[in-house]
C-alpha cells in the first residue's frame, strides 16, 4: 500500500508527509536536504529537532542511527497529538517529544551543559 498520509496545519501549506509502506522515507524534498547533515555525523548518538510536526526527520534518524537519542521539541499540542495518530503503525517510543518553546527549551539544554551532535531546526510560523 502505497497510500500517502498528509498533514496540513491551513489550507495550502503541508507540514508532513508520511508514505505508509516506507514511514522512515523523507517524501519532502527540504527533509532530504536537512539530512545533508549526516555527511559531517553519519552516526549522531544524539540528536534534537526543533519542530517535530509529523515526524519525519524522526522517522528517518530511527532508521539510518537507531541508537540515536532523539529529543524532538514542538511547541502545538495539537500538532503532538496529530504526530501520534499519523504515526500509530511507526510508534517510537525512543524519540522523546517535548511540548515546550523551541526558543526557550533549547538556551535551557545549553544552558545546563547538554550537548548533542546533532541540531535539526524545523520550525513553522503559522503568520
Amino acid at each position: 500500500d502505497d497510500s500517502l498520509r498528509l498533514l496540513y496545519l491551513q489550507p495550502g501549506v503541508m507540514q508532513s508527509a508520511l508514505l505508509t509502506s516506507d514511514p522512515a522515507y523523507l517524501v519532502c524534498a527540504y527533509a532530504r536536504l536537512m539530512m545533508s547533515a549526516l555527511a559531517q555525523q553519519a552516526q549522531p548518538s544524539s540528536a534534537w529537532i526543533l519542530g517535530q510536526g509529523g515526524g519525519s526527520l524522526s522517522r528517518f534518524l530511527r532508521r539510518i542511527a537507531p541508537d540515536c537519542r532523539i529529543d524532538a521539541v514542538e511547541i502545538d499540542p495539537v500538532v503532538i497529538r496529530l504526530y501520534h495518530a499519523l504515526n500509530q503503525h511507526c510508534r517510537d517510543q525512543a524519540t522523546r517529544v517535548h511540548q515546550a518553546d523551541a526558543g526557550e527549551w533549547l538556551p535551557q539544554q545549553v544552558g545546563a551543559g547538554r550537548q548533542t551532535d546533532l541540531l535539526l531546526i524545523d520550525v513553522y510560523d503559522r503568520h
